[in-house]
């Protein structure tokens, strides 16, 4: 609940575009902000979208963050991606600090936002 009101507080300040986050965070995500809109949220899983759900999956789960990550987040034009501090994706996002601004993180959950135009200068 704290890391979510820090979302809504920043979403406040101007916050928005699409979040790539866990599945169950991404289905609650619109009842604390209309700011972000979750990649793989409930309108994704209503639609059965099973080919996004699996990529957004893997992404979270993927101890490396590589082409194929990237390219999920550049399809989709994802601003933000919400992580578990425990997941391996966590330690990757932070070891690209430049690609991947850490902007909250608070219980067991980080936000980052994924500036694309530093994806080739920051060491994989």
């Amino acid at each position: 609940k704290e890391f979510l009101h820090g979302v809504s507080a920043l979403a406040q300040q101007g916050l928005r575009g699409t979040v790539l986050a866990p599945e169950g965070l991404g289905v609650r995500l619109p009842t604390w902000t209309a700011r972000l809109r979750p990649l793989c949220g409930i309108a994704t899983i209503r639609a059965g979208d099973a080919f996004l759900l699996s990529r957004c999956a893997a992404f979270q789960a993927a101890p490396v963050v590589g082409p194929d990550a990237a390219a999920l987040l550049r399809d989709y034009d994802v601003r933000y991606v919400i992580t578990e501090e425990t997941s391996p994706v966590d330690a990757a996002l932070r070891a690209r600090p430049r690609s991947f601004r850490p902007l909250l993180r608070a219980g067991e959950l980080a936000l980052y936002e994924w500036r694309p135009q530093y994806w080739s200068e920051d060491p994989p």
